[in-house]
């Protein structure tokens, strides 16, 4: 080669993509989508809905963004990087908005399928990472949007209804949660239309939960204490089937109180990380699917802050340099989405021969990774790991 002759050399931003996709790749996600999913039409081509969702979470999870139509653009600029961590070769058509928006709607159609997978999911995490069992809670919060009334407001998903965010004005949906303490991840979900009280919801809401945990749960009908119940207009009654060996009544005012850890998952969708409004879609079923697409990221978060929080806790140590400004603060309770901005500002460089090269890891990446359980590998490809 002479002296003067000029290398072209082509890069892109790889951030925290490799991390996302490798959290993707161990829940298995592709997988249980395209087994519980009916599959597209004989005449569909490329990418199935399962990998399509991992591109659509990763996106939304990187990007903390979910508008369909800014997808494509997304995987354009990150092309090589996405085919690299999943193997998978992605046309410059696969994540079109259309194709993207067929995802969604099927999610939100196949309501059977949508529980199957939360089912298979939730046994798959629960027993991959040992998760503890011993306290699931459920509520609703309602999101309020801008669209006008459909011609049938009795079947419609948004309806008029008590706004947690006071704006009864607005049309709104609301989403059920049921989440597994301390990490508050969620194992069953629901989108629900926005008129409607919570008290039809939790036996149904048991029913799911013992299908993925495996709890026995027995409901017998007592007469006398209905009737007490009604006599007692104005209270409040909670009822549990644990035994007062197990959780006694000052044990249950505690969890009671930490009702947070479930209210956390909502901030994440209304003024967090995860924002589910404002809702694009006037379809409803995409609205349904595309709340499916944020648990499933939800899931993603909690996982990582257990995994994380639970290494640091048996190891005796904690984190420094996740605060910007103040490097040496340390935390042994690091939030997701702050170990995911560590990985900033790493790029993938490729020349014309497919030698690639990728921003040397830090010190603090190298501990994340560790603790997340993860190779550093990640951040250590070659053109061979891309597959067709």
């Amino acid at each position: 080669m002479a002296i003067n002759e000029q290398v072209k050399i082509d890069s892109e931003r790889i951030d925290d993509i490799p991390v996302i996709v490798e959290w993707l790749k161990k829940m298995e996600i592709a997988l249980w989508i395209d087994q519980k999913l009916s599959p597209p039409h004989g005449n569909h081509e490329g990418m199935s809905y399962g990998q399509l969702s991992v591109l659509l979470l990763t996106y939304i999870i990187t990007q903390s963004d979910h508008r369909l139509s800014a997808v494509e653009p997304w995987v354009e600029a990150h092309r090589k990087i996405l085919e690299l961590t999943t193997g998978w070769s992605i046309g410059k058509k696969d994540a079109t908005d259309d194709r993207l928006g067929r995802v969604v709607e099927e999610l939100g159609l196949q309501s059977e399928a949508r529980q199957e997978i939360e089912v298979k999911l939730g046994r798959h995490l629960i027993r991959a990472y040992e998760l503890p069992t011993e306290v699931a809670r459920s509520d609703t919060t309602s999101f309020n949007v801008n669209h006008q009334q459909g011609e049938s407001p009795e079947e419609s998903l948004l309806r008029y209804g008590y706004s947690k965010d006071k704006r009864p004005d607005l049309l709104q949906y609301r989403q059920l949660l049921a989440t597994l303490d301390p990490m508050g991840m969620p194992l069953v979900s629901a989108t629900l239309s926005g008129n409607g009280a919570d008290d039809p919801l939790y036996l149904p809401t048991w029913q799911q939960l013992v299908k993925v945990i495996g709890l026995q749960l027995q409901i017998q009908q007592i007469d006398d204490a209905i009737k007490l119940s009604q006599t007692l207009a104005g209270w409040r009654l909670y009822v549990t089937n644990a035994p007062t060996t197990r959780l006694t009544l000052p044990q249950a005012v505690i969890y009671y109180r930490d009702e947070w850890l479930l209210e956390r998952g909502f901030h994440h969708f209304k003024r967090g990380s995860l924002p589910a409004l404002p809702i694009y879609f006037q379809n409803e079923d995409r609205i349904t699917g595309l709340m499916f697409v944020l648990n499933i990221a939800l899931r993603v978060f909690t996982l990582m802050e257990f995994v994380v929080r639970q290494a640091l806790q048996l190891t005796q140590q904690s984190l420094a340099g996740l605060y910007d400004g103040n490097p040496k603060r340390k935390t042994n309770r690091p939030s997701a989405e702050r170990m995911l901005q560590a990985f900033c500002h790493l790029t993938l460089y490729y020349l014309p021969d497919s030698t690639i090269f990728i921003t040397p890891l830090s010190e603090l990446q190298k501990q994340i990774l560790s603790l997340m359980k993860m190779p550093e590998s990640l951040y250590q490809l070659s053109a061979e790991s891309c597959k067709t």
